[in-house]
Protein backbone atom coordinates (compact mmCIF):
# COMPACT_ATOMS: atom_id res chain seq x y z
CA UNK A 1 0.00 0.00 0.00
CA UNK A 2 1.33 3.33 -0.62
CA UNK A 3 1.88 5.81 1.76
CA UNK A 4 2.58 9.57 2.14
CA UNK A 5 4.90 10.77 4.72
CA UNK A 6 3.88 13.97 6.91
CA UNK A 7 5.65 17.04 6.31
CA UNK A 8 5.98 18.10 9.77
CA UNK A 9 5.75 15.22 12.42
CA UNK A 10 7.91 12.70 10.11
CA UNK A 11 7.26 9.49 12.12
CA UNK A 12 3.56 10.16 10.95
CA UNK A 13 2.38 8.18 7.44
CA UNK A 14 -0.56 8.32 5.76
CA UNK A 15 -1.73 5.11 3.77
CA UNK A 16 -3.50 6.42 0.31
CA UNK A 17 -6.66 4.08 0.01
CA UNK A 18 -9.62 5.02 0.95
CA UNK A 19 -9.97 8.93 1.11
CA UNK A 20 -12.71 9.47 -1.39
CA UNK A 21 -12.63 13.12 -2.72
CA UNK A 22 -10.20 14.44 -0.51
CA UNK A 23 -6.44 15.35 -1.46
CA UNK A 24 -3.89 12.93 0.21
CA UNK A 25 -1.56 16.34 0.91
CA UNK A 26 -4.70 18.06 2.37
CA UNK A 27 -5.26 14.92 4.89
CA UNK A 28 -1.42 15.01 6.33
CA UNK A 29 -1.44 18.99 6.28
CA UNK A 30 -4.72 18.33 8.52
CA UNK A 31 -3.45 16.03 10.66
CA UNK A 32 -0.21 17.85 11.00
CA UNK A 33 -2.25 20.78 12.06
CA UNK A 34 -3.93 18.17 15.08
CA UNK A 35 -0.48 16.70 16.32
CA UNK A 36 1.05 20.30 16.09
CA UNK A 37 -1.95 21.82 18.21
CA UNK A 38 -2.07 18.58 20.95
CA UNK A 39 1.74 18.31 21.21
CA UNK A 40 2.13 21.81 22.01
CA UNK A 41 0.72 21.42 25.82
CA UNK A 42 2.80 18.08 26.21
CA UNK A 43 6.69 17.38 27.17
CA UNK A 44 7.71 15.79 23.75
CA UNK A 45 10.67 13.77 25.05
CA UNK A 46 8.11 11.65 26.90
CA UNK A 47 6.31 10.83 23.44
CA UNK A 48 7.22 7.64 21.96
CA UNK A 49 9.28 8.16 18.58
CA UNK A 50 7.17 4.99 17.39
CA UNK A 51 6.37 5.38 13.52
CA UNK A 52 2.35 5.75 12.96
CA UNK A 53 0.65 4.81 9.68
CA UNK A 54 -2.71 6.27 9.15
CA UNK A 55 -4.97 3.98 7.47
CA UNK A 56 -8.97 4.38 6.39
CA UNK A 57 -10.67 1.80 8.46
CA UNK A 58 -12.65 0.04 5.69
CA UNK A 59 -9.04 -0.90 4.39
CA UNK A 60 -9.31 -3.06 7.58
CA UNK A 61 -9.70 -7.06 7.34
CA UNK A 62 -12.34 -7.02 8.24
CA UNK A 63 -13.15 -3.57 7.40
CA UNK A 64 -13.80 -1.49 10.49
CA UNK A 65 -16.95 1.08 11.19
CA UNK A 66 -15.28 3.10 14.14
CA UNK A 67 -11.92 4.34 14.56
CA UNK A 68 -9.28 2.21 16.28
CA UNK A 69 -5.46 2.23 17.20
CA UNK A 70 -3.61 -0.56 17.36
CA UNK A 71 0.04 -0.57 19.12
CA UNK A 72 2.70 -3.08 18.14
CA UNK A 73 6.33 -2.99 19.16
CA UNK A 74 7.88 -1.05 16.37
CA UNK A 75 4.81 1.03 15.08
CA UNK A 76 1.40 1.79 15.67
CA UNK A 77 -1.66 1.91 13.17
CA UNK A 78 -4.50 4.25 13.48
CA UNK A 79 -7.66 3.48 11.80
CA UNK A 80 -10.30 6.41 10.54
CA UNK A 81 -13.34 5.96 9.91
CA UNK A 82 -13.95 8.75 7.93
CA UNK A 83 -13.37 10.06 3.81
CA UNK A 84 -13.61 13.10 1.70
CA UNK A 85 -13.49 16.51 2.95
CA UNK A 86 -15.76 16.33 6.49
CA UNK A 87 -12.56 17.83 8.28
CA UNK A 88 -13.85 18.01 11.35
CA UNK A 89 -14.83 14.52 11.49
CA UNK A 90 -11.31 13.68 11.09
CA UNK A 91 -10.10 16.22 13.65
CA UNK A 92 -11.99 14.48 16.07
CA UNK A 93 -11.40 11.39 15.21
CA UNK A 94 -7.67 11.09 15.29
CA UNK A 95 -7.17 13.27 17.75
CA UNK A 96 -8.64 10.65 19.82
CA UNK A 97 -6.29 8.24 18.90
CA UNK A 98 -3.54 10.23 18.85
CA UNK A 99 -3.91 10.89 23.05
CA UNK A 100 -4.01 6.91 23.00
CA UNK A 101 -0.55 7.23 21.26
CA UNK A 102 0.75 9.51 23.80
CA UNK A 103 -0.14 8.49 26.76
CA UNK A 104 1.28 4.98 25.64
CA UNK A 105 0.08 2.28 28.22
CA UNK A 106 -0.38 -1.30 27.82
CA UNK A 107 -3.91 -1.49 30.14
CA UNK A 108 -5.18 -3.41 27.33
CA UNK A 109 -3.13 -6.07 28.15
CA UNK A 110 -2.15 -6.52 31.53
CA UNK A 111 -5.04 -4.72 33.66
CA UNK A 112 -7.86 -2.83 32.13
CA UNK A 113 -9.64 -1.81 35.13
CA UNK A 114 -9.01 1.92 34.38
CA UNK A 115 -9.19 1.70 30.81
CA UNK A 116 -12.29 3.69 30.51
CA UNK A 117 -10.64 6.65 32.01
CA UNK A 118 -7.73 6.65 29.18
CA UNK A 119 -10.69 6.73 27.02
CA UNK A 120 -12.04 9.97 28.66
CA UNK A 121 -9.15 11.39 28.52
CA UNK A 122 -8.84 10.45 24.49
CA UNK A 123 -12.40 11.83 23.98
CA UNK A 124 -11.18 14.97 25.82
CA UNK A 125 -8.32 15.04 23.31
CA UNK A 126 -11.07 15.58 20.58
CA UNK A 127 -13.03 18.34 22.46
CA UNK A 128 -9.88 19.98 23.19
CA UNK A 129 -8.48 20.35 19.79
CA UNK A 130 -11.34 21.11 18.08
CA UNK A 131 -11.73 23.91 20.28
CA UNK A 132 -8.07 24.38 20.28
CA UNK A 133 -7.93 24.44 17.02
CA UNK A 134 -10.97 26.40 15.69
CA UNK A 135 -8.46 29.50 17.41
CA UNK A 136 -5.97 28.61 15.79
CA UNK A 137 -6.77 28.33 12.08
CA UNK A 138 -8.22 32.04 12.79
CA UNK A 139 -4.20 33.16 12.42
CA UNK A 140 -2.50 30.00 11.14
CA UNK A 141 -4.38 27.77 9.20
CA UNK A 142 -3.04 24.90 7.58
CA UNK A 143 -3.31 26.47 4.11
CA UNK A 144 -4.86 30.92 4.14
CA UNK A 145 -7.73 29.85 2.35
CA UNK A 146 -9.00 27.19 5.49
CA UNK A 147 -8.80 30.15 7.75
CA UNK A 148 -13.14 30.63 7.12
CA UNK A 149 -12.92 26.99 8.70
CA UNK A 150 -11.97 27.55 11.65
CA UNK A 151 -15.99 28.31 12.27
CA UNK A 152 -17.07 25.09 11.44
CA UNK A 153 -14.52 23.61 13.62
CA UNK A 154 -16.09 25.39 16.55
CA UNK A 155 -20.05 24.14 15.07
CA UNK A 156 -19.00 20.89 14.95
CA UNK A 157 -17.62 20.92 18.61
CA UNK A 158 -20.61 22.67 19.78
CA UNK A 159 -22.94 20.10 18.16
CA UNK A 160 -20.68 17.05 19.46
CA UNK A 161 -21.03 19.00 23.49
CA UNK A 162 -24.81 19.80 23.19
CA UNK A 163 -26.14 16.17 22.27
CA UNK A 164 -28.55 15.21 25.15
CA UNK A 165 -26.86 12.33 25.45
CA UNK A 166 -23.85 14.68 27.37
CA UNK A 167 -26.54 15.85 29.98
CA UNK A 168 -26.70 14.34 33.50
CA UNK A 169 -29.42 14.80 35.81
CA UNK A 170 -27.54 14.57 38.89
CA UNK A 171 -24.61 15.74 40.66
CA UNK A 172 -21.88 14.24 38.95
CA UNK A 173 -19.55 12.57 41.69
CA UNK A 174 -23.11 10.52 42.59
CA UNK A 175 -23.20 9.85 38.84
CA UNK A 176 -19.63 8.44 38.88
CA UNK A 177 -19.88 6.40 41.66
CA UNK A 178 -23.00 4.64 40.42
CA UNK A 179 -21.52 4.33 36.70
CA UNK A 180 -18.24 3.08 38.16
CA UNK A 181 -18.66 -0.69 38.34
CA UNK A 182 -20.16 -0.88 34.65
CA UNK A 183 -17.18 1.14 33.57
CA UNK A 184 -14.47 -1.03 35.13
CA UNK A 185 -16.12 -3.68 32.51
CA UNK A 186 -16.24 -2.08 29.67
CA UNK A 187 -13.78 0.94 28.93
CA UNK A 188 -15.84 1.81 25.21
CA UNK A 189 -18.98 3.06 27.18
CA UNK A 190 -18.77 6.24 24.67
CA UNK A 191 -21.52 8.37 26.18
CA UNK A 192 -20.09 8.21 29.58
CA UNK A 193 -16.80 8.49 28.60
CA UNK A 194 -17.85 11.62 26.74
CA UNK A 195 -19.82 13.07 30.20
CA UNK A 196 -16.55 12.68 32.10
CA UNK A 197 -14.22 14.50 29.43
CA UNK A 198 -16.69 17.43 29.47
CA UNK A 199 -16.38 17.34 33.44
CA UNK A 200 -12.32 17.70 33.26
CA UNK A 201 -12.79 20.22 29.80
CA UNK A 202 -12.79 23.33 31.35
CA UNK A 203 -9.86 22.11 33.55
CA UNK A 204 -7.71 21.51 30.55
CA UNK A 205 -8.97 24.68 28.64
CA UNK A 206 -8.10 26.70 31.16
CA UNK A 207 -4.88 24.94 31.96
CA UNK A 208 -3.36 23.03 28.94
CA UNK A 209 0.01 22.47 30.73
CA UNK A 210 -2.44 19.13 32.22
CA UNK A 211 -1.81 17.30 29.30
CA UNK A 212 2.29 16.97 30.84
CA UNK A 213 0.50 14.53 33.48
CA UNK A 214 -0.87 11.82 30.99
CA UNK A 215 2.81 11.06 30.44
CA UNK A 216 2.64 9.06 33.43
CA UNK A 217 -0.38 7.01 33.69
CA UNK A 218 1.24 3.91 31.99
CA UNK A 219 3.61 3.64 34.98
CA UNK A 220 0.58 2.89 37.04
CA UNK A 221 0.22 -0.84 38.08
CA UNK A 222 -2.96 -1.75 38.37
CA UNK A 223 -4.75 -4.49 40.51
CA UNK A 224 -7.68 -5.99 40.86
CA UNK A 225 -8.73 -4.37 44.23
CA UNK A 226 -8.00 -1.15 43.62
CA UNK A 227 -10.19 1.96 43.53
CA UNK A 228 -10.69 5.00 41.69
CA UNK A 229 -9.34 6.57 44.10
CA UNK A 230 -6.32 4.15 44.48
CA UNK A 231 -5.65 4.80 40.65
CA UNK A 232 -5.11 8.34 41.15
CA UNK A 233 -2.98 8.18 44.11
CA UNK A 234 -0.84 6.05 42.36
CA UNK A 235 -0.89 8.29 39.80
CA UNK A 236 -0.01 11.59 42.01
CA UNK A 237 3.14 9.70 43.27
CA UNK A 238 4.68 9.11 39.97
CA UNK A 239 4.20 12.64 38.42
CA UNK A 240 7.08 14.85 39.17
CA UNK A 241 6.60 17.15 42.41
CA UNK A 242 6.02 20.46 40.06
CA UNK A 243 2.87 18.25 38.28
CA UNK A 244 1.10 17.11 42.06
CA UNK A 245 -0.97 20.46 41.98
CA UNK A 246 -2.44 19.37 38.51
CA UNK A 247 -3.26 16.13 39.76
CA UNK A 248 -5.31 17.90 43.14
CA UNK A 249 -7.09 19.68 40.84
CA UNK A 250 -7.93 16.93 38.62
CA UNK A 251 -9.16 14.97 41.68
CA UNK A 252 -11.05 18.25 43.06
CA UNK A 253 -13.06 18.46 39.67
CA UNK A 254 -13.92 14.88 39.95
CA UNK A 255 -15.43 15.13 43.42
CA UNK A 256 -17.76 18.17 42.12
CA UNK A 257 -15.48 20.60 44.06
CA UNK A 258 -15.15 23.76 42.22
CA UNK A 259 -11.07 24.74 41.44
CA UNK A 260 -10.10 27.88 43.32
CA UNK A 261 -8.87 30.16 40.09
Amino acid sequence: MNQLQFDIHQNFFLHTDGWGQAQLQDITKLLDSVITDFYTNLDLGQITGKTVYIINAKNKVPPKDCPEIIKLDSFNLIYLNTSDRLWSQYCYQFAHELCHHVVDSDFYTTNDKFGWFEEALCELASIFCLDKMSQTWQTNPPYPNWKDYSTLLSEYLIESIDKPDNKISKPFKIWLTENLDELFKDRYKRSENRIIALQLFPLFKRKPEFWKITHYLKFIKVTDEMTFENFLDAWTELVPDTLKELLAEIKTVLNDQKVSS
